[in-house]
């Protein structure tokens, strides 16, 4: 319940300027991610569509907390005063969690996954240091060259944000390889390019209601609706507790990086989240210009 989905119901208006909606799936970032995407050929298609996979890969392989070999698994047996080289990917991402960790008064934090490795959700880490951070601003120092120093301890997270950034980079992909128009979808982490216009759907009791129609934009959502504070997986950093609302949330942004991570603000306390979509409105226009929030869905038309 609460997760997005964009059924394939055709290009709209794009369809007279390419022969075919082509379309893939694979299992990465822990869901399925599909692509359909507007190419000229299967061979076009094939090109575009196995680049965006590898990039989603790479990105998935350097932010996995299942995998032992990941930066987020590096970080978290490294000492304080460590000096990390990390995938540029990881650096990026860690660069926009900062801004968002100290631009939502810390409600958006991924230095909470000690919490979720004690309810399970997360696999213990083998030779892990004991996490003191209460954050990355006191955790860990950016440096140039796709490096960071680790001034305490602390466990990641990247999931969410990681998945929506990995959309954003499949998209990038795709553009640039000459796709004129497409969608990528990660679990619910969508983005959507060119004139390809997608009805997006949650499913609430059953059924399926249209809340948003997604176009040359990112949308995500997420919900704790039939969840109890034991079983959910948004955390509030504040407390270390599940946060447990009633509330589902859809956050629509230019990329789905800041949609994704937008959605957990929005649970913990809507009207930050508002503030937050409208100040990125006018000063994060390379990542969220013309973001919106919608709460409780159940009442969207």
């Amino acid at each position: 319940m609460g997760k997005s989905e964009a059924p394939w119901l055709g290009p709209g208006g794009a369809a007279d300027s390419y022969k075919l909606l082509r379309r893939r799936a694979v299992p990465l970032l822990g869901s399925l991610v599909e692509m359909a995407v507007l190419c000229e050929s299967d061979a076009a298609f094939e090109h575009a569509s196995s680049g965006a996979f590898e990039v989603v890969s790479e990105v998935h392989r350097a932010m996995s907390f299942h995998n032992m070999q990941s930066d987020v698994r590096r970080i978290g047996r490294a000492a304080a005063g460590t000096v990390l080289q990390l995938n540029p990917h990881t650096w990026q991402v860690l660069y926009m969690a900062r801004r968002l960790e100290l631009d939502s008064g810390g409600l958006f934090n991924v230095t909470v996954a000690h919490a979720l490795v004690a309810r399970c959700l997360l696999p213990r880490p083998v030779a892990a240091r004991k996490p003191v951070a209460s954050g990355l601003l006191d955790g860990l120092a950016l440096l140039d060259k796709h490096r960071v120093r680790i001034m305490q301890p602390l466990w990641i997270d990247l999931g969410g944000i990681a998945k929506g950034y990995a959309v954003d980079c499949a998209v990038k992909f795709l553009q640039a390889s000459g796709a004129a128009a497409g969608l990528v979808n990660a679990g619910g982490d969508m983005r959507a390019f060119g004139s390809v216009v997608q009805p997006v759907h949650l499913r609430f009791q059953g059924r399926l209601m249209r809340v948003a129609n997604l176009q040359d934009g990112a949308l995500a959502s997420s919900s704790n609706a039939e969840l109890s504070e034991s079983e959910t997986p948004h955390i509030d950093p504040r407390n270390g507790c599940g946060a447990c609302s009633a509330q589902t949330v859809v956050v629509q942004a230019r990329c789905a990086a800041v949609a994704d991570a937008l959605t957990k603000v929005a649970l913990l306390c809507p009207v930050t989240a508002d503030k937050l979509c409208l100040a990125w409105q006018a000063s994060w226009r390379g990542f969220a210009h013309n973001t919106t929030t919608h709460r409780n869905a159940q009442q969207l038309p």
